[in-house]
């Protein structure tokens, strides 16, 4: 029997001669290229978000504090695999020496944990973002309830991997790869719940239908990031201990690394508007997220002295409308998009937006939450 330097962590298939000089594979590769184009697009668009924060919105939100920590954990989880391509990560089970197994299987831990947190934390981001633009109770609910599940299922798979599936273990491997399939489920679930979760709201606002579409198209964002969990599934569903398992592991992590940044990214665009606004306004008007046209009319004579206010309904009437309709008030993508925490009171801005040094129309709606639980 041959020793654990000339020895192989895997049998070979019928015909094939263990090569332990392989290099970086084709799997490795394309990590390095999915990383490094997905992770410039997250850290472009996490340096707009931070400008947005301290020059347009002028506040440190709750999002910016936790995209910025699943952008370290981005990086972190990217330097473990670095480490862990030399150990086998990647590679055949048959083209790694024996005597490269413990410290393979160490490798793979901080792998795995990071890749629960980055999504995990992500989607706390997001949620974050969502539970400012509705009043009722229900969906606050509804929101905190999304946010639970993830935290909780999110810690029970890290203490899984610290106990029975710790890849140190012996046979953890069917413990790993069982865990991968329901960790996915959960992933695509919880996806798929934050993209229906502001829908229903979305169509009530009093807002003009395109304005609906291309909000509603920001705020499901995510359905970028569901697509990867899509397509990974079928990696994560051929682990199995008997099937090359370094190698499919290293595949699964391909699409592991695309939704880790594409999530943040997402989540970033969804509070993109103030800046686009500012630097951008015929860009925002084009998609429809901004209002144009009717506050640059020329105010009848006799008619209020603020021309943009000429035709603007009173503050009176808006509130009867409110407590008539307490969750289908008149809005605007400023009351979705624009910065600030949320309050009962929602500012929005007819045209420029509520950051542009030209901004025209102004009207301030309170939200009556009586009826709305």
């Amino acid at each position: 029997m041959g020793s654990p330097s000339n020895e192989a962590l895997g049998p070979p298939p019928e015909g094939v001669t263990p090569n332990f000089d392989t290099g970086w594979t084709s799997v490795n590769m394309a990590a390095l290229i999915v990383f490094s184009i997905t992770f410039t697009l997250a850290t472009i668009t996490l340096a707009i978000r931070y400008f947005t924060s301290a020059f347009i919105v002028r506040k440190l939100e709750l999002d910016v504090v936790l995209i910025t920590l699943s952008w370290l954990i981005t990086i972190t989880h990217f330097a473990c695999m670095v480490v862990a391509i030399p150990l086998g990560w990647g590679k055949h089970t048959w083209d790694i020496p024996l005597s490269n197994a413990v410290a393979f299987q160490r490798a793979t831990i901080p792998l795995l944990a990071t890749y629960m947190a980055c999504p995990a934390i992500t989607k706390l981001a997001i949620l974050s973002v969502l539970n400012r633009i509705s009043p009722s109770k229900r969906f606050h609910f509804a929101t905190y309830f999304i946010a639970a599940l993830i935290v909780i299922y999110t810690i029970v798979y890290m203490a899984l991997l610290g106990g029975p599936c710790n890849p140190l273990r012996q046979g953890s491997d069917t413990c790993i790869a069982k865990g991968a399939i329901s960790h996915v489920a959960l992933n695509v679930a919880t996806d798929i719940a934050i993209i229906v979760l502001p829908l229903p709201t979305l169509w009530r606002l009093q807002m003009p239908f395109r304005q609906k579409i291309a909000a509603g198209g920001i705020l499901t964002l995510g359905s970028a990031v569901l697509v990867a969990s899509i397509a990974r599934a079928p990696t994560v569903v051929a682990l199995t201990p008997k099937a090359d398992f370094t190698y499919k592991l290293a595949q699964s992590s391909v699409w592991s690394i695309l939704e880790m940044n594409l999530g943040i990214v997402c989540c970033n665009i969804m509070r993109m508007k103030p800046f686009a606004d500012r630097y951008f306004p015929s860009l925002t008007a084009m998609i429809g997220l901004s209002v144009t046209g009717s506050s640059n009319q020329t105010a009848p004579q006799g008619s209020s002295s603020h021309p943009s206010r000429a035709n603007e309904p009173s503050r009176g009437t808006q509130l009867q409308d409110m407590a008539k309709q307490p969750e289908s008030y008149r809005g605007s993508s400023e009351a979705i998009f624009a910065g600030g925490s949320r309050s009962e009171q929602v500012t929005y801005v007819d045209n420029k937006g509520l950051d542009s040094p030209n901004r025209s129309t102004e009207s301030i709606l309170r939200l009556e939450e009586r009826g709305s639980g």
